[in-house]
């Protein structure tokens, strides 16, 4: 059964849901919504965690970013995880290489001094 419930928008263009609809979708005072608008309609959700990265709502995890909470799913710190030790390897190649070529120029000015 669909029920109909008529509001007036404020002046700040608010409009109060009534609690039986809240109630509805279990919705309660401090939990989080989605609001779309699609076709002239407006549509209220309670809002489901989801990765911050790619939205899924599997295997989440809750880290801080810019000192707000988020959640990101195993998946993507996985890849995150990855794609930093990738760069750590890069990074030691070429500091490694740097530290060589470093090492060769000082020895090679030892023996020249001598």
């Amino acid at each position: 059964m669909i029920r109909i419930y008529r509001r007036k928008i404020d002046d700040l263009r608010r409009v109060v849901i009534p609690q039986q609809m809240l109630n509805g979708i279990n919705v309660k005072p401090g939990d989080l919504v989605d609001i779309t608008c699609e076709g002239g309609s407006v549509r209220i959700e309670k809002s489901m965690p989801t990765c911050w990265l790619c939205r899924s709502d599997e295997n989440l995890v809750e880290v801080e970013v810019e000192e707000q909470n988020c959640m990101i799913c195993s998946r993507c710190v996985m890849r995150i995880q990855m794609a930093l030790l990738r760069r750590q390897r890069r990074l030691k190649k070429y500091y490694t290489f740097e530290v060589a070529e470093e090492i060769a120029e000082e020895t090679a000015q030892q023996e020249t001094e001598e």
